[in-house]
């Protein structure tokens, strides 16, 4: 028999749902971000590299340097909306940018839960 959670525990996970939503939604709150999320889902092909950042973003008039776009990368992967993996090729290793789709569904669905 499956035991009911305490009031309280029930009161601190909702306050750490909160918390985890409101901090993805401070990463999210940045236009670069954002466009970058959409470059990400917008693309054919499942990854992408920080130069194909810097060119899809440049060609949306946000010229951004490699540094400022791998930070901006960073700040999204630590909250689960991008994963980043290093990945090894004749010419030496990059990091593919890949798009986390079911954790921007769970954001959406976090904020459609606030609504009355």
């Amino acid at each position: 028999m499956t035991r009911k959670p305490s009031a309280a525990a029930v009161r601190d996970q909702r306050r750490r749902n909160y918390q985890d939503l409101a901090a993805t939604l401070n990463i999210l709150a940045n236009p670069h971000r954002l466009a970058i999320l959409h470059y990400l889902n917008a693309r054919p092909e499942p990854a992408s590299t920080i130069g194909d950042l810097i060119v899809g973003l440049t060609l949306d008039g946000m010229a951004l340097t490699s540094s400022s776009v791998s930070q901006h990368v960073t700040r999204l992967a630590s909250v689960g909306l991008v994963a980043k993996t290093a990945v090894a090729h004749p010419g030496g290793r990059h990091v593919e940018i890949l798009p986390v789709p079911a954790a921007l569904s769970a954001v959406a669905e976090a904020l459609a839960k606030l609504a009355p």
